[in-house]
């Protein structure tokens, strides 16, 4: 992904975080949980990510701009989880700027060298972060991008 400062910085600015993605982890994906008018499915992704068979990601929940999102109620599952309490980022958009906006918005959150997308509208197996995981250790340093279908 390109990060043009000069043209994002004013979002960035403006954009509302809590929490925050320690380094200190080490793992080599960052799992970008997008919310678009999402309250009713944000729980049950959260129990979903709780019970990845892997455990070895960052956690960064962006809600473009919906009118649902509730900042607090989201930090609150959060630290409430025994899971993501020290590795996750909640971040929201000052506007929408669209599924693909948000991720380049958010890009400079990311200190993994790998990204993972989770849709709040989609079910996901136990085993989802863990063959993502299997398959990026299997790439090799040029290898840019890697998708499996679950």
């Amino acid at each position: 992904m390109i990060n043009h400062p000069n043209n994002l910085d004013w979002l960035r600015r403006d954009r509302k975080t809590v929490g925050h993605l320690s380094g200190g982890f080490g793992s080599k994906t960052t799992v970008v949980l997008g919310l678009f008018e999402g309250k009713q499915y944000l729980q049950a992704r959260i129990k979903e990510l709780e019970a990845q068979t892997s455990q070895d990601f960052y956690l960064l929940i962006v809600d473009n701009c919906s009118s649902d999102f509730d900042l607090d109620y989201t930090q609150d599952l959060m630290i409430d989880s025994p899971i993501f309490k020290d590795r996750f980022q909640i971040v929201r958009n000052p506007v929408n700027v669209g599924g693909h906006g948000s991720l380049q918005l958010n890009v400079d959150l990311i200190k993994t060298p790998w990204i993972t997308t989770v849709h709040q509208d989609d079910q996901y197996l136990p085993s989802h972060i863990a063959t993502h995981l299997q398959e990026i250790n299997k790439c090799s340093d040029e290898t840019i991008s890697m998708s499996t279908d679950l």
